[in-house]
């Protein structure tokens, strides 16, 4: 069994803040200047009010109505104000609601998990910087960092970038953390991924390449996008496994698309021969871990992103305090050492979502 023991240092500011619950969160008088490292600093003026918008890439998926909820929760607790825009997964829509909040001036502060990292890329870090607007990212990187290292994800414009888990270190780490659970068996593997382009989906592909080119008995031989619903990923794995008849574990990026492939197995009668691994380890999942239908799953941290994000923005607005430029917005473990729940480990661990 595991000891399970991290401080989510981005809940700091907010623990901070909430000694002064459901007083507003206002700006000092004076205000002050932040530098995001642009030419020009964002100005922070006096005495006014923190009102953020959250720009979610979807509520499709139990993760993010988790960060919504928690969102919500820590808005009314330290009485600023919050709205949520979603995106329904859609670029293009989630570059109007950008656009017109820009336009329209409500909100002084920005929380953005980005649908595209491009397309997005100006009037986040730029746009939004030049009318004094505080922005924080988190899950999906901001202006074409997909494949840069988790330490690289912090952009010029923003003041914070939260989310280890879905990058190229990360991924890389979970994937060497699953062969080596698997030392000296030959192992054929699926890999469901998620949206093409996502930074996850990207640092998935990247880990797959690397590892198929290692002599490690570790060799993915089938892969497929997913919309990360239990419905597609059942539909993608059952074709998978027709295809791969030689496949004898699958990947998953996300514990509802897990879902779906652990249906694909069941039908298939193929429960007790093959292993699967997934990240994300949430309520769902720990039923279907105590089981054994999960092999280990790792751990996805919605709620740890929301308060990093948010306690930074609080931070930068209240206090003058600038946040680390990335935070990992991990719950257990750290960015070189994934965390597998394994069934063993169940009555230590509570799920963020």
């Amino acid at each position: 069994m595991q000891n399970f023991a991290k401080v989510a240092s981005g809940a700091g500011v907010v623990a901070l803040a909430a000694g002064l619950a459901h007083a507003e969160v206002v700006s000092p008088s004076g205000g002050h200047s932040i530098d995001v490292g642009l030419d020009a600093p964002i100005v922070v003026p006096g005495d006014t009010p923190l009102k953020v918008a959250f720009f979610i890439a979807t509520k499709a998926n139990n993760y993010v109505v988790a960060m919504v909820d928690e969102a919500e929760r820590i808005a009314e607790d330290l009485g600023f104000e919050l709205e949520v825009f979603d995106a329904q997964f859609n670029a293009q829509i989630q570059m109007d609601q950008l656009e017109n909040v820009l336009e329209n001036g409500d909100f002084n502060a920005w929380y953005v998990t980005p649908v595209d990292s491009n397309l997005m890329c100006d009037v986040v870090t730029k746009d939004a910087a030049a009318k004094n607007i505080v922005v924080a990212t988190s899950n999906i990187s901001i202006c074409g960092r997909d494949m840069n290292h988790f330490a690289d994800q912090w952009e010029p414009g923003i003041i914070t970038y939260v989310g280890a888990a879905e990058t190229v270190d990360y991924i890389g780490r979970w994937m060497d953390t699953v062969v080596a659970d698997r030392e000296g068996v030959e192992s054929n593997a699926l890999l469901m991924k998620g949206f093409a382009g996502l930074t996850i989906t990207n640092a998935l592909e990247a880990g797959a390449e690397r590892l198929s080119a290692a002599d490690n008995n570790f060799n993915f031989v089938g892969q497929a996008y997913g919309d990360f619903t239990a419905a597609d990923a059942q539909a993608k794995i059952e074709t998978l496994l027709v295809a791969h008849p030689e496949a004898n574990v699958i990947l998953s990026s996300y514990s509802d698309m897990t879902v779906g492939a652990i249906n694909a197995l069941e039908d298939a009668g193929r429960l007790d021969d093959v292993a699967v691994y997934d990240i994300g380890a949430g309520i769902d999942s720990v039923p279907l871990i105590q089981e054994g239908a999960i092999t280990a799953s790792a751990t996805f941290a919605p709620r740890t992103h929301v308060r990093q994000s948010l306690g930074a923005i609080v931070g930068v607005w209240q206090f003058g305090v600038m946040p680390p430029p990335v935070q990992d917005g991990l719950m257990l473990g750290d960015i070189n050492n994934p965390v597998l729940i394994k069934a063993e480990d169940l009555g230590a661990y509570t799920p963020q979502y």
